[in-house]
């Protein structure tokens, strides 16, 4: 599986955590899925229709999947800033899936973050009061330089 490293001397076998919610995820977005926010109505601005001509969510949509709670800052700090989710052994690393931005906190200032959109930031933080602003982080290196 891509993006997934070991960073233990031993880890578990990985095949042992294929029924864990963030293998899942890791190989969704390696096979070009994306996210699901768990809010979708599954139209993704289109009526889908099935076989009787009723109005229905695209195949394969659940409601009840949220892949955004594997990512909440109390209970999983690195993987909602850093984009890394550690799992018995294994780091799955999201950063190539997600983008990178700068948050501006009320009372800690500026931070970088890893995530595939601003309502990720939102959704997930556990002060999203306190975030004042969310802006995509800079690609060019000379608007660092003194």
């Amino acid at each position: 599986m891509n993006n997934v490293y070991p960073f233990v001397d031993s880890p578990r076998e990985l095949s042992a955590l294929a029924n864990s919610p963030i293998y899942k995820i890791m190989a969704k977005l390696n096979a070009g899925g994306r996210l699901n926010t768990g809010t979708d109505d599954g139209f993704d601005g289109f009526k889908h229709k099935n076989e009787k001509g009723e109005y229905c969510t695209r195949k394969g949509y659940s409601r009840a999947e949220n892949d955004y709670v594997c990512f909440n800052e109390i209970e999983h700090q690195d993987a909602y800033r850093h984009g890394i989710y550690k799992l018995m052994g294994w780091i799955f690393d999201f950063r190539p899936f997600f983008k990178k931005w700068l948050v501006k906190y009320e009372y800690s200032g500026w931070q970088e973050q890893y995530a595939p959109d601003r309502d990720f930031i939102f959704t997930n933080s556990s002060t999203p009061d306190e975030i004042l602003k969310v802006m995509p982080f800079p690609e060019d290196e000379e608007c660092f330089a003194i």
